[in-house]
Parts: C-alpha cells; structure tokens; sequence
C-alpha cells in the first residue's frame, strides 16, 4: 500500500532512480580513478623514456671513454718500448765511454 506522500522505496521507479544514481555515482568515481592511473602511466612512460636517453647518452660516453682508454694504452705500450729503447742506448753509450 502507497502512502499520501507518494511511492515508497520499494517502489520500482524509486528502486530504479536510486540504482541510477548509485551507478552514476560509481560510474564517475571508476572514471576519475582511470582518469588518475592513466595520468600516473603517462608520467611513468615519460620518465621511463628519460631514463632510456640517459642510459643512451651515458653508454655512448662510456663507449668513448673506453676507445679513449685503449688509445692511451697504446700509447704508453709505445712510449715504453721507446724508454726502453732509449735506456738500451744510454747503457750501451756509458758502457762505451767507461771503458
């Protein structure tokens, strides 16, 4: 039996009027939270791909550095063999004026 006020919460349009606004309620509340995690994924991919150019440009510094390195190494190899070369010319030249 319906009340003189109008239909009562057991009523089929009130039932369906409060589901509605339920739904909508949790239908803007689901779409805010994607909203926020689709904003986190976007700044997560930024920083995911300047970390990437980072890692690139440090890799490629480190590539020079060792090229550098064996460079340098090739150098001293060679700057040792000429010391010894030179020391060889310098003991053979004292040996040669002490006699």
């Amino acid at each position: 039996m319906q009340s003189s006020h109008g239909p009562t919460k057991n009523h089929p349009q009130v039932r369906q009027k409060i589901f509605v606004c339920w739904f909508n309620a949790e239908l803007a509340r689901v779409r805010q939270k994607l909203d926020q995690q689709s904003r986190q994924f976007s700044q997560t991919e930024q920083m995911c791909r300047e970390l990437r150019s980072r890692e690139n440009d440090l890799q490629e510094a480190l590539n020079a550095k060792d090229s550098q390195l064996a460079v340098l190494r090739v150098r001293y190899e060679e700057a040792s063999q000429e010391i010894g070369s030179q020391k060889k010319v310098v003991e053979r030249l004292q040996g040669e004026r002490d006699r």
